[in-house]
């Protein structure tokens, strides 16, 4: 879903979160970051939407921001226990349990 087509087509959260579901699958915090600024877009055009769809928005947009955050602290773990694991092998070590 594209920013500047929301305001056409009306706000859809059903698809936003189906979206956010896929880009969280995909770890993609590209796609995260779009969806969290589109739900920001619709929020602050509360006088073309709806109370609730704007409701919906910033709920939305919250909730986004915090998969985001969780997302970025999960792929720098990620990262991080794989260059240990680098480390380990260059080093001729090995995994101990």
């Amino acid at each position: 879903m594209r920013a500047g087509t929301t305001a056409e087509a009306g706000f859809d959260p059903q698809a936003m979160l189906q979206a956010t579901i896929e880009a969280l699958g995909r770890m993609d915090v590209s796609a995260l970051e779009a969806l969290s600024a589109e739900a920001e877009t619709m929020a602050r055009m509360r006088a073309k939407v709806s109370r609730a769809d704007a409701n919906r928005a910033l709920a939305l947009k919250g909730a986004l921001g915090e998969l985001l955050q969780s997302t970025e602290r999960s792929l720098r773990m990620l990262r991080g226990l794989r260059e240990a694991e680098v480390r380990r092998i260059e080093e001729g070590g090995s995994w101990e349990r």
